[in-house]
C-alpha cells in the first residue's frame, strides 16, 4: 500500500469479511506473472481490509487499478472478522458498521476492484513467491489467523508444473522485498 499509494501508508486498514466475493489467483500482469484478484461468487466469502480514502485517493486508485472495474459492495455483505478480538480491531463508531447498523447505505460507499479478464495462473504466468511474501507480510501485521485466512480463502493455488515459482533470490515481482523474504520465508 505504501509503495503504490504513499498517502494510504498510515491509514487504518480495517479487517473485514466480504460475503459473495472470492479471491483467486487470476489477475495476469503484463510482466508475465499472476496476481491475486477477486470475483463475485454467491456463497463465497473473502477476508480483506477496508481503508477510508479521499476522492483524490480514490481517483489515484482508479488509475493504478486500470485493469480492474470498481464495483460497489453492499454494506450488508461486510462483517467483522469473527476470529479477531473485537475490542482490539473494531471501534463502535466505524463509519461502515455505523451506517450498516442504522441502515444508512447512502452515506457510506465501499468499493472493490474486480479484474476485467480473469485467467488462472499457469507456467507462462506463474504466481511468484515474492508477491505472496508481501501479501502474507501485510496479513501478519493483523495476526497469524488473518494470514491463514488469506491462504485458506484464496482459490487457484497450484504447486505443480510451474504455476507457483520460488523467485525469492531473483524476484520477478518489482516491489519484492528479498531481504524480508529470505529472512522470514521459511
Amino acid at each position: 500500500r505504501s509503495n503504490t499509494n504513499p498517502t494510504l501508508a498510515n491509514k487504518v486498514a480495517l479487517p473485514v469479511v466480504v460475503q459473495d466475493v472470492e479471491r483467486v489467483w487470476s489477475a495476469r500482469t503484463t510482466s508475465g506473472w499472476t496476481a491475486v484478484g477477486v470475483r463475485f461468487k454467491k456463497g463465497a466469502n473473502c477476508t480483506g481490509v477496508l481503508i477510508e480514502v479521499t476522492d483524490q485517493e480514490l481517483d489515484d486508485l482508479d488509475k493504478r487499478e486500470a485493469n480492474y472495474d470498481r464495483h460497489p459492495i453492499l454494506l450488508e455483505n461486510i462483517d467483522q472478522v469473527p476470529f479477531l478480538p473485537e475490542a482490539e480491531f473494531y471501534e463502535d463508531d466505524h463509519p461502515v458498521f455505523e451506517a450498516k447498523e442504522y441502515d444508512q447505505d447512502d452515506n457510506v460507499k465501499v468499493w472493490i476492484y474486480v479484474q476485467l479478464d480473469p485467467v488462472l495462473a499457469d507456467p507462462s504466468h506463474p504466481i511468484p513467491q515474492s508477491y505472496i511474501d508481501i501479501i502474507v507480510r501485510g496479513c501478519l501485521k493483523i495476526n497469524k489467523d488473518f494470514a491463514r485466512s488469506f491462504i485458506d480463502t484464496t482459490s487457484g493455488w497450484k504447486h505443480d508444473d510451474g504455476h507457483w515459482v520460488d523467485d525469492r533470490d531473483l524476484p520477478i515481482y518489482i516491489l519484492a522485498d528479498s531481504e524480508y523474504s529470505n529472512q522470514y520465508g521459511a
